[in-house]
């Protein structure tokens, strides 16, 4: 599948086309074949964080994993646009908020990786 079919996909009303697009993009972006430019150029992250508002933990916990990847790649190489465009996109204050206030510990745990995630390297 495309890029841009999948980010469509998070728009969508369904949850199983969120999830499936969520999903793909994660793979993609730490597929042996990084796509997380392409991704960065479609604007895939804005999608992701409206996602970590949605009520369904494995939607959240999809798209929590899916920016992670989206951040860092291969090597934990950082990708500064896709970090930066989460910190606008105010991702960081809604991990932030999964990791302090959500009842499910993987979800806590995740936001806190994916956070660490979308710092790493930033400021280098």
């Amino acid at each position: 599948m495309e890029v841009n079919q999948l980010i469509e996909f998070l728009s969508s009303l369904s949850e199983i086309l969120k999830y499936i697009g969520s999903e793909g993009l994660g793979v993609l972006a730490q597929g042996a074949h990084n796509r997380q430019d392409e991704i960065a150029n479609a604007n895939g992250v804005y999608p992701l964080v409206r996602i970590l508002k949605e009520p369904k933990e494995y939607l959240v916990l999809s798209a929590i994993r899916s920016l992670r990847h989206l951040c860092v790649s291969v090597g934990y190489a950082p990708h500064k646009r896709n970090q930066c465009t989460t910190a606008q996109a105010r991702g960081v204050k809604y991990l932030i908020a999964l990791m302090t206030l959500s009842k499910s510990e993987l979800i806590q745990v995740e936001a806190a990786l994916t956070l660490a995630s979308a710092a790493l390297g930033i400021y280098v």
